[in-house]
């Protein structure tokens, strides 16, 4: 299963080719503020009991070696629309924990693309992530399996599993804290719940940290991007360069090579403001 990492993210880079080069300067509002993220009240979540989808597609090897194009791959996770209907709103933040996709986040981080073009890329191709954005718990679930998650200090990552549980590797942590920054950006979020995830954002820092197996760009990034966002919206008091560094720092998907600033300086400004919201 241990081949599997670098297939995947062989085909995020196929993915990051085909977008248009990005605008060199966006507007944080337009690009960052998510269109997504509209809670349907309509749905009652008390109805919905299905369980979670395991991807069975791609677990079957022999299948997936058939497919050829990026498309066929991407439908081929598709969650049937009958099982997405009726899947209860914790077994879908399930299944998109572990949809196997989600670390082709990694594959935009370069010189015209960053990690927050490949999380709306991921979002917008796999209609888990569509229906959990209008679950009115939806968010509150994702932050449940993120709270939960554990970095493994031996560093290894076994490959992709269908049992959540077992997403734990950096990249199932980063993908959901750029996932929750969205949701964060979008007001999904209670003050209480808000103080939740910031304590969960430097327990997964620390032992990124104390692992001494994981680089600022590789992983630890992700936790501030995090951490920069809830900042930018839930912090008092910010002031007009606090801002402008917040954003620029969350646009650069926390990538030293995109990021102009001082990373010493966002650290500090970053723990700084999640100490006056939490």
């Amino acid at each position: 299963m241990k081949k599997m990492i670098p297939f995947v993210l062989m085909l995020g880079i196929v993915c990051a080719c085909e977008k248009n080069k990005p605008e060199q300067e966006r507007i944080f509002e337009e690009y960052y503020t998510s269109t997504s993220w509209k809670t349907d009240n309509s749905i009652d979540e008390s109805k919905l009991t299905g369980e979670m989808f395991a991807f069975e597609k791609f677990a079957d090897r022999e299948y997936w070696a058939t497919l050829t194009s990026n498309a066929d791959m991407l439908e081929a996770l598709m969650v049937p629309q009958e099982r997405l209907s009726s899947m209860s709103t914790q077994n879908l933040a399930r299944t998109c924990t572990v949809y196997p996709f989600n670390s082709t986040y990694m594959a935009y981080v370069g010189f015209f693309s960053t990690s927050i073009d490949g999380i709306f890329h991921i979002m917008n191709n796999f209609n888990g992530y569509t229906q959990i954005q209008r679950r009115p718990s939806g968010p509150q679930e994702l932050l449940k399996i993120y709270m939960g998650q554990k970095v493994k200090m031996d560093g290894k990552h076994e490959g992709w599993s269908a049992d959540y549980t077992q997403a734990n590797s950096f990249m199932d942590i980063s993908a959901i804290e750029l996932v929750l920054a969205t949701a964060v950006d979008a007001g999904r979020f209670s003050n209480d719940e808000i103080a939740d995830m910031i304590h969960a954002m430097w327990e997964k820092y620390e032992d990124f940290v104390e692992s001494g197996l994981y680089s600022w760009n590789g992983a630890i990034c992700y936790s501030y991007v995090l951490g920069a966002t809830i900042a930018y919206h839930h912090a008092p008091n910010l002031s007009q360069n606090e801002i402008t560094q917040l954003k620029t720092f969350v646009l650069s998907g926390g990538d030293t090579a995109r990021y102009s600033g001082d990373i010493g300086t966002i650290t500090e400004l970053v723990a700084d403001k999640l100490n006056s919201v939490n």
